[in-house]
Parts: structure tokens; sequence; C-alpha cells
């Protein structure tokens, strides 16, 4: 292991410590977390609306006015920031100069969990309207840990395009021919 490859460790420790103790400070709850918790409800009560299902929004919660009923409140620890933060923390702690191109794609990874995050929130309003006595079941064991697989999975997919742009193109396209 390289020098460099043995920093990354406690680069990634002090990074994610560091985003998760800003994620909990209570101005960014307050003016971030909880604003983005009504966001998510608003879209995904639009998004029912628009699916054809009868749904009541009341700031953080989405409600089912349907047969089976039920409420689904968004709390500041399902908004998605931790992974973002768990996501951030391994960007950070990349131990090579990171160009442009690398910060767009970590832009893009993070878009990515958002839509993964959101689809994750519908699948358990989905869950709390239809299958209640399933909702434990699908947040804590199923959901839970295929978004953390997922955001370990962009982070890969980042970090794989990251690398590849900070080393030269291998291949018969970067072999010269001798000449004859």
């Amino acid at each position: 292991m390289s020098r460099r490859e043995l920093h990354f460790a406690p680069r990634f420790a002090i990074s994610l410590v560091v985003l998760l103790v800003l994620s909990k400070w209570s101005p960014v709850v307050s003016h971030l977390r909880e604003p983005l918790c009504g966001l998510w409800a608003a879209s995904l009560a639009r998004a029912f609306t628009w699916a054809g299902l009868a749904v009541r929004l009341d700031g953080d919660t989405v409600s089912s006015e349907g047969a089976g009923g039920g409420a689904f409140r968004i709390i500041p620890e399902c908004d998605g920031i931790t992974l973002y933060c768990l996501f951030l923390a391994g960007v950070v702690a990349v131990p090579f100069w990171l160009g442009l191109r690398a910060w767009r794609e970590a832009l893009v990874g993070l878009v990515v969990l958002a839509v993964l995050n959101w689809l994750r929130l519908a699948a358990l309003a989905v869950s709390v309207f239809s299958f209640p006595s399933a909702y434990e079941m699908v947040h804590s064991y199923i959901l839970q840990g295929a978004l953390i697989l997922c955001t370990f999975v962009v982070y890969a997919a980042w970090l794989g395009r990251a690398l590849g742009a900070d080393r030269p193109a291998t291949g018969s396209a970067s072999i010269e021919r001798e000449p004859r």
C-alpha cells in the first residue's frame, strides 16, 4: 500500500465526522434539513396525486385519504443527508488532486443519491398506505440497507471515473507502432 492510500482512512473518518456534526448542528437542521423534509413530502404528494392517489399534504406529512389510510411523516433522519455526507467524505478523502470534471461528477453522484432517496421515500409511503404491518421491515431492513449499498456503488462508480481521468489511457490506441 502506498503512503497516499494509507492516508485515505483518516481523511475519510475526519471528513465524515465533520460533515455529520455539521449536519446535526441546530442552524443546519432548522434551515436545511427540516425544509428539505417538507420538500420531499410535497414532491411525494404531487407524484401520488398525479398517479391518481388521494393524498393530503400537511407540512412534512403525507396522508392517504384512500381506503387504507395512513400517514407518512418525513423526519430529518430520512432526508438522505447522512448518505450525502458518507459520499462526500469519500470524495474529499481521495488522495489526489481533483479537477473540475471530478467535482462535477461528484455533484452528479449526489443527484443520483437524491433520486434514489426519493424513490425510497415513495416506496416507504406506499408501504405505510397499503401494507402498514410491513413498514418496519421494509424501512429498517430492506430499503435502508439497499440505499447504503447504492451509496457505495455510486461512490465506486465516481471513484473509477475520477481515477480514470487521472491516469493515462491504456490499450491498443495508446501503443505506438514501430516503423518498418
